[in-house]
């Protein structure tokens, strides 16, 4: 039987060859390596952009309310709050714009938003719109809140004089009532800021009182007929009517007309605070809904910590399981060399034994050739 070389080398390759299940072992391994990997870099990406959307959301939540507070202190005649009002809208439109792009699991929370936020935007414009009329009405309230005690000081000086020198009742009586008037004028003023639904009412009654106040007082320095105003001749008299007459000259009749056309605009801005203040608690309440929606943009099914926990695991299995594996096949080879050398070593002996009687002189021995590697030394000695 002829010796031939090339089986033992085969032998040695397919010991070492493709094995099925080391290959399904490394490719299970590499598939979970990168399953773990791609899971865990996704899971930080979008915990940081959920983070950073539940902090624009927080923000949402803390200037709805700032809005609300500045409107009604703006429509109150602050003029600080309307930079401080523009400033939170500009600050929620900011955080809005950031957000509602964002993909949240029930869409209708950020519609129900943007209906919320076009109201509120619209009449947080109308009171931005409204500041020098509001800032201006004010402005006049407060001068004539300090005029009309001036006002109704002099009066009484000259109810009396009236009485003191025996008047005509009737003389004491529109004295006394220019006092009231000048009551209800100051009423009339307290009403229309408030900006409530009587606030144009309470401004065409400023305006009658402070017409009928004028016309009374002018009766009284100069008679009037119509009204049965008699002429007041007490010089002392005449002297209080005259600086009552600059007073309200200087600080009421100027302003009739300015309170009449400015009172609707008030009441548009009165309003428009009202609304806002309505609208805020349920823009807090659907900017919290939002907020929940991006909480829970972290505990979806992909990318999810546990997948990648469980994925990471599972790779950590398999390398166990390949190195296993390995650990086998090295002692399989192992165990194959050692029975080789045995063979061979018995081959050897095998061969040396035929071979003895050769170094004798006997030269008609004859080695049995094998298939190992002897085989080819024993079939050139014979």
């Amino acid at each position: 039987m002829k010796f031939k070389p090339g089986n033992v080398f085969s032998k040695v390759r397919g010991g070492a060859g493709s094995n099925p299940l080391n290959i399904a072992l490394y490719i299970g391994l590499a598939i979970f390596v990168a399953l773990a990997l791609a899971n865990f870099l996704l899971s930080a990406t979008t915990a940081n952009r959920a983070q950073e959307n539940i902090t624009e959301a927080s923000e949402l939540r803390v200037v709805s309310q700032q809005i609300a507070k500045n409107a009604l202190e703006a429509a109150s005649g602050n003029a600080d709050a309307f930079e401080l009002l523009e400033a939170a809208r500009g600050d929620f439109q900011s955080a809005w714009d950031g957000l509602k792009q964002e993909p949240v699991a029930n869409d209708q929370v950020k519609q129900r938003l943007q209906a919320l936020w076009n109201q509120v935007r619209e009449d947080t414009g109308t009171i931005l719109n409204g500041q020098d009329t509001v800032l201006d009405l004010h402005e006049v309230a407060d001068t004539l809140a300090q005029a009309i005690p001036q006002l109704q000081s002099e009066y009484q000086a000259v109810v009396d004089i009236l009485v003191d020198t025996g008047a005509p009742p009737e003389q004491v009586a529109f004295a006394q009532r220019q006092i009231w008037l000048t009551e209800r004028i100051l009423r009339s003023i307290s009403r229309v800021l408030e900006g409530d639904d009587n606030a144009v009412i309470a401004a065409d009654n400023f305006g009658r009182d402070a017409t009928e106040f004028g016309r009374v007082l002018n009766g009284m320095l100069a008679g009037d007929e119509a009204m049965g105003v008699q002429q007041i001749v007490n010089p002392q008299a005449l002297n209080y009517l005259d600086r009552t007459s600059r007073l309200f000259d200087e600080f009421v009749n100027q302003s009739v007309d300015e309170i009449l056309e400015t009172a609707p605009e008030l009441f548009q801005v009165a309003s428009a605070a009202d609304s806002i203040f309505r609208n805020s608690q349920d823009l807090l309440q659907e900017s919290t809904n939002l907020n929940d929606q991006f909480e829970q943009t972290t505990t979806g099914l992909f990318p999810s910590l546990w997948l990648g926990a469980v994925s990471a695991a599972i790779a950590v299995l398999l390398f166990f399981l390949i190195m296993l594996q390995r650990n086998r096949e090295a002692a399989r080879r192992r165990n194959e060399l050692e029975s080789e050398n045995q063979r061979n070593q018995a081959a050897i002996l095998r061969l040396l034994d035929e071979l003895g009687d050769l170094a004798d002189g006997d030269l008609t021995v004859e080695a049995t050739v094998t298939e190992d590697f002897t085989g080819a030394i024993a079939d050139s000695i014979n």
